[in-house]
């Protein structure tokens, strides 16, 4: 297994690489992200009723898409759940689940989580397992026992997993 776990950790460790290197052009980054973001949801119902094919700063970003909670945006995520994915999801970001909130303040909420979403995700968790290895040596091909819950605890009208995150990932 030595081989194989190398070759994962060297994988692992270019992305380390490249999200600590990020780290010397934050605000270059950040800006990159925004503009990748709002472009691709510019069609989508959210990005036409706020604008965001217009968007060039953060400041735009804050004047178009104010800070609400889940109410606020309950009709695009209720047309999303019900099946019409461009209410929020642009075309190419595939619809993998509902995350399902704990229901703390009433009925769980439905969270979509998208492929784009699941990649990054998983990016981010290379790079805090290969951080973690690096600080920890002794980890290396040790058995590590992962925790999750179920990705689907039941359907969409449209058939699409509604669940626990942790499953998926």
């Amino acid at each position: 297994l030595r081989p194989v776990a190398y070759l994962g950790g060297l994988h692992a460790d270019r992305q380390r690489r490249a999200f600590i290197d990020a780290h010397n052009s934050t605000a270059a980054v950040q800006q990159k992200l925004l503009t990748e973001l709002t472009d691709a949801h510019a069609n989508t119902d959210f990005g036409r009723d706020h604008d965001l094919a217009s968007i060039k700063s953060v400041e735009d970003f804050r004047k178009a898409v104010p800070i609400r909670n889940y109410e606020d945006l309950r009709p695009y995520m209720d047309r999303v759940f019900e099946g019409n994915t461009n209410a929020m999801i642009p075309p190419g970001h595939e619809l993998l689940m509902f995350s399902l909130t704990s229901g703390t303040t009433g009925k769980p909420k439905h969270i979509p989580v998208t492929s784009k979403f699941a990649e990054t995700m998983r990016r981010g968790s290379n790079v805090w397992g290969i951080s973690a290895l690096r600080d920890h040596p002794a980890g290396w091909l040790r058995a590590i026992m992962r925790i999750s819950s179920p990705m689907c605890e039941y359907a969409s009208p449209t058939g699409v997993p509604c669940g626990a995150i942790s499953g998926l990932l």
